[in-house]
């Protein structure tokens, strides 16, 4: 039960570093020497909503596990 956790938690973490990353490509953080953004598309913005929702269950997943576990 421990490692299903443990690999649910690290699912979620890639998940939201890949959709963290994907949107920071568009919606960049500013900051001094920042690279401008790369202009959004209709493409982007599904892809974006894709990836928000994969990281999502894959929290609802974990968080089930970690119930579960008790």
């Amino acid at each position: 039960m421990i490692n299903e956790s443990r690999e649910k938690r690290s699912a979620y973490e890639i998940a939201k570093t890949m959709h963290r990353a994907f949107y920071e490509l568009y919606y960049p953080v500013l900051s001094s020497g920042s690279r401008p953004a790369i202009p959004i598309t209709d493409e982007a913005l599904i892809e974006i909503a894709r990836l928000a929702a994969v990281s999502e269950v894959a929290r609802l997943e974990w968080e089930a596990a970690v119930r579960n576990r008790t």
